[in-house]
């Protein structure tokens, strides 16, 4: 009976789109949708406004530049392609650009995207009434083309989507098998997972896949599938409040965790669910605000794709829409249509952390998460990663005590953003290894990072060593960035910001033409069409063939490198940062660098090495294989890896009053945020209603 109705629907609403009502002037926009204010300026609206969980507005000014990056992004959406695709799960870009669009004011064809029919509908979906609730990317998307834009769509496709959702999650959706599966199959479809949902388990997906059919569980009036998920929300929730999230601070991915959350807290009839998506949303956006730098994301992060800044990825583009840059980005995901039409707000607080109205410099020293624990719900584990985090007046340095990952692995463990007048940022990114396009992490890749490392920080000096002597070593930085060699160290000259290289067992580092050409240039392999001669006749023909072209890659970077001496294990640097308000300028930063700082590096076989800063202040590490037993000195004390460990976010010398605070494991629960004369604070409990406080 049920299928007999699906058909009915799918043929219905498929004659409908056909029909030539199609061919009538677009559809109005519904009054509630926009709102133009004194400046002329249209401001999509939330489709609803829950007082208890609204934060207050930062202020005027912030309010006024959040819109105007709203009017910015819609104006981009405008003359974005809309080229539709539904196989698989191609939606999650022209989806976000035709919701975009239609906000922007166009209810033509962005409309009909929304409802353009799926490729395969009537196979792998059929069962779902032709509409695609498998993959996540296009999942996260449905939510709001339903619950936001529903009343706009065609009465008989809003039904589809409704009666396909209550078959969807009328049990659990995940695993339960499908109809499609052909054992033998490959690829992340149904066909080849036997699944009704997509099983993939990064920390995005997961979000994507638990807040959609959390909805559509609770629209279909699904109670057991609804309370099932509501517990995954919750215990991820609580995750985060505990440990922090899998897939830290992904330049990449971040932005991807956060935007489907919004759809939970816009659209859940529960206040529960309303407000544990509420606290996950603030405790990503503080996270975002800690590693964001005027358009660009810093490191070290998890799952770090190796973009070169600014805008490089979803973390820097959500960023941007919370807290602007002084330059507008140039690359949007389209997954901020999720927030630019949603009531939510940062606090005011996690503003001035995210836009440094703060008194500086601070130094923060955070913990992370084994990787796929947190969306488990799985807090009770010991972190994975310690994170030394400076934040000086010109720039922000972080880096990971177990340095970048090793061949395979994903992590970067060594970034500096700086405030770059040109670009409103320059990044400094490299590594131990040969190829200056993996700078930031391998990327699952081989041959790309030499070995395991180490990085002791201390503020702004850092030591990084590599376990093999003879490695190469490079940094990407901007094109206009000075670089000099004096006595041995290599100076780096930023706008308001400078630093010092010190080689350890390395020849010092140097401009280097050929990295510098690899950085500026890739090659991609293409099927073109291509006319030749036949050999037998000597006639032009049109064959098409494998052809190697040229592409831009980074074309405003170059890159200096460095070799090491090898004769013993180790090889590496130290660095110290330097800014107007530490030395004054350049020539004085240089001139107390050469006469005042000491590398001792008599150690260095075995992985000893100390530096003491122009400024007297030290950094010294003892290497070991085994975090447990390194050892690193800052400033003359021994660091304490326990005590480190127990905090996912902390403040040097300071507890819930600090710049971000929050413990780790069964004693958090609290996230607080104290910045620019503002506090705010969230509390995530095992049981009960997440709770608020701004001050």
């Amino acid at each position: 009976m049920k299928k007999s109705l699906y058909c009915a629907l799918f043929s219905l609403s498929l004659a409908s789109a056909l029909s030539a009502k199609e061919k009538q002037p677009p559809p109005p926009m519904p009054d509630w949708m926009i709102e133009v204010d004194d400046q002329g300026r249209r401001i999509p609206q939330p489709k609803r406004i829950d007082p208890d969980l609204q934060n207050p507005i930062h202020s005027e000014a912030w309010l006024d530049g959040y819109r105007d990056r709203s009017v910015y992004y819609f104006q981009q959406a405008k003359k974005a392609r809309l080229r539709v695709n539904t196989f698989f799960e191609n939606e999650k870009r022209f989806y976000g650009i035709a919701m975009s669009q239609l906000l922007a004011g166009d209810t033509g064809a962005p409309l009909k995207a929304l409802y353009a029919e799926d490729h395969q509908a009537g196979e792998w979906h059929r069962h779902t009434a032709g509409i695609d609730y498998y993959a996540c990317f296009t999942i996260k998307h449905q939510m709001r083309k339903y619950f936001y834009f529903g009343e706009m769509l065609p009465d008989a496709y809003r039904e589809r989507m409704k009666k396909g959702g209550a078959a969807w999650t009328e049990q659990d959706p995940n695993r339960r098998p499908h109809h499609a599966f052909k054992k033998g199959d490959t690829g992340w479809g149904p066909n080849a997972k036997n699944s009704w949902v997509d099983v993939r388990t990064t920390d995005n997906l997961t979000m994507m896949r638990d807040t959609s059919v959390y909805l559509m569980a609770e629209e279909g009036g699904n109670r057991e599938t609804t309370a099932k998920y509501k517990q995954k929300l919750n215990g991820f929730a609580q995750a985060f409040y505990r440990s922090g999230n899998g897939e830290w601070d992904s330049e990449n991915y971040l932005g991807h965790t956060f935007a489907p959350i919004f759809n939970t807290h816009d659209f859940a009839k529960d206040p529960e669910v309303r407000a544990s998506s509420k606290a996950m949303i603030d405790w990503i956006a503080a996270a975002i605000a800690v590693k964001y730098y005027r358009g660009g994301a810093n490191g070290p992060t998890k799952r770090d794709y190796n973009h070169v800044q600014p805008f490089g990825g979803s973390l820097a583009e959500m960023g941007w829409v919370l807290f602007g840059a002084p330059t507008q980005t140039h690359h949007f995901g389209w997954d901020e249509v999720h927030v630019f039409s949603s009531s939510y707000v940062p606090p005011p607080a996690i503003v001035n952390l995210g836009i440094n109205n703060f008194e500086r410099p601070r130094e923060l020293l955070n913990s992370k998460p084994p990787y796929a624990e947190p969306q488990r719900g799985n807090w009770k584990t010991k972190p994975s990663a310690h994170e030394t985090y400076y934040i000086g007046h010109s720039f922000e340095f972080g880096s990971l005590a177990q340095g970048t990952s090793m061949d395979g692995g994903d992590a970067s463990g060594f970034k500096v953003m700086v405030k770059d007048t040109k670009r409103g940022v320059a990044d400094m990114q490299g590594c131990p290894g040969p190829d200056p396009h993996y700078l930031g992490s391998p990327v699952y890749k081989s041959g790309k990072v030499s070995g395991r490392n180490r990085v002791a920080q201390y503020r702004n000096n850092a030591i990084w060593l590599v376990n093999k002597g003879d490695s190469p070593w490079f940094f990407v930085i901007p094109d206009h960035i000075g670089v000099e060699v004096d006595k041995g160290i290599t100076f780096l000259k930023f706008d308001e910001t400078w630093m010092a290289l010190h080689p350890i067992n390395i020849s010092p580092f140097q401009e280097d033409a050929e990295l510098t050409k690899k950085v500026k240039v890739t090659y991609k392999d293409v099927k073109k069409k291509v006319k030749e001669k036949d050999p037998a006749t000597g006639k032009e023909k049109t064959v098409r063939k494998v052809v190697r072209e040229e592409r831009q890659k980074w074309p405003e970077h170059k890159a200096i490198g460095a070799k090491g001496k090898g004769g013993g294990n180790f090889s590496g640097f130290a660095i110290e940062i330097g800014e107007v308000q530490s030395h004054g300028s350049y020539a004085e930063f240089k001139n107390k660098v050469l006469s005042s700082a000491k590398l001792d590096a008599s150690g260095w076989q075995n992985g000893i090495i100390s530096y003491t800063a122009s400024t007297g202040e030290s950094v010294g590490m003892e290497w070991s294989n085994r975090l447990s037993d390194y050892k690193v000195t800052r400033n003359g004390t021994l660091h304490d890896w326990n005590e480190h460990g127990q905090y996912v976010w902390r403040e040097v010398g300071k507890q819930e009053e600090g710049l971000i605070f929050q413990r780790y494991g069964a004693e958090g629960g609290t996230l607080y945020v104290n910045a620019g004369g503002k506090s705010f604070s969230s509390t995530m409990p095992m049981q009960g209603k997440a709770s608020f406080s701004n001050k």
